[in-house]
């Protein structure tokens, strides 16, 4: 997986002090800016599904939750007593 660049905040950045959205995205380089961060969440995004899928083959059960709630599950598992209501 391709390391990540600070794409977004750089972007977000440039696009501070304007305030229409057409100057913003006619700036030079920035519809290539905005195709690299979308790639980047795209490997993240897949990245993320593969990883719950895995666990899903663990965890039966875990097929009946959707990825959000798994994805939380997943994230407080120290702590019994939150994720118990999903439970």
């Amino acid at each position: 997986m391709k390391t990540t660049s600070p794409t977004w905040r750089l972007i977000m950045k440039e696009s501070e002090p304007e305030n229409h959205a057409m100057r913003v995205i006619s700036k030079p380089q920035m519809l290539d800016k905005l195709k690299e961060a979308e790639s980047h969440l795209d490997d993240i995004q897949t990245g993320l599904n593969d990883y719950l899928e895995k666990k899903r083959l663990f965890f039966p059960r875990s097929f009946f939750l959707s990825s959000d709630k798994l994805f939380y599950i997943l994230s407080e598992t120290k702590d019994p007593f939150r994720i118990q209501w999903h439970l």
